[in-house]
Parts: structure tokens; sequence; C-alpha cells
């Protein structure tokens, strides 16, 4: 749903344009959970060097925000909220 978001307007300005094109002028990157997870470790240090507020949910939603441009069109973005979650409460 959040990839057609960014996708409806390129296509609507380019009707001609094929698919993966599309794809990749919306900057869209294939990529499994796994993968986008991988950077949760360096998230949390920049975290650490920039955070403004303490707290698990301040934490876990500035690396979502982070995570987004990655996991949209990947991902559920509630299944990554509650793999970032599980990771920072319980990590």
């Amino acid at each position: 749903n959040e990839i057609l978001k960014k996708m409806l307007p390129v296509t609507y300005s380019h009707p001609n344009m094929d698919f993966d094109s599309v794809l990749t002028t919306v900057d869209f990157r294939e990529q499994k959970i796994e993968e986008i997870l991988e950077f949760l470790p360096a998230l949390r240090r920049k975290y650490l060097e920039i955070r403004k507020r303490e707290g698990h949910e301040a934490k876990i939603r500035w690396v979502m925000g982070q995570m987004r441009k990655r996991a949209v069109g990947n991902v559920s973005l509630r299944e990554l909220h509650e793999r970032v979650s599980k990771e920072i409460v319980g990590g």
C-alpha cells in the first residue's frame, strides 16, 4: 500500500513507463526483513550519539523512521516494528 502511494504519481506523469523503471524512479530496492534488520546495531549506536529523549519508545520510533524507506514495499511495517521492539527492549 505504501509503495503504491509513491508509485502512483510517477505512473500518472509517465503512463508509458515500464514497471521496473517506476520502481527505480521511486528508489525501491527489494530486501528481506533480515537484510533490513542488519542495520539495527548501527542504528542503535547512532541513536545513542544523537538522542534527545530517553526510553525504549523514543529509540524504537527513531529506528523505525530510519528503516522505513528500506521497508516500504518489502515487509510489513507492523512486523518490522514488532521485531525492532523485541530487539531493543530485549537486547
